[in-house]
């Protein structure tokens, strides 16, 4: 019988898959690095620095990009990284900004935006 205590949340399996997947990316710092510069290089104007901003930085996140990344590009996709994730963010950003929509949801635009490939 398993211990109650021990049951994971939804959060600790996604957070353990993605902390394996840290462990066996041979460029886990590199790959921080290029988010990074990919972010600096498609910055989304106007959007808030906040949400968008930590999951640009964050280790977890990172990992998930480009395992779906590679796992695109095993599937014949084009690339799917870091760039493609911040264009796509700045280009829903910018759609609902020229639409008048307020602020906070054009960054909720962004992020969906940013996010969009991890489930691949």
């Amino acid at each position: 019988m398993t211990d109650p205590t021990q049951r994971s949340t939804p959060a600790d399996v996604i957070r353990a898959s993605a902390d394996r997947a840290l462990l066996v990316s041979d460029a886990a710092a590199a790959t921080r690095e290029n988010a990074a510069a990919a972010a600096v290089a498609t910055e989304v104007t106007g959007a808030h620095p906040g949400v968008l901003g930590q999951l640009q930085a964050d280790e977890t996140v990172s990992a998930f990009i480009k395992l779906a990344d590679q796992n695109l590009g095993q599937l014949g996709f084009t690339e799917h990284g870091f760039r493609h994730a911040n264009l796509v963010g700045r280009i829903a950003h910018n759609v609902l900004h020229h639409l008048g929509a307020d602020e906070e949801l054009c960054e909720l635009a962004a992020v969906g935006g940013y996010m969009h490939d991890v489930g691949n």
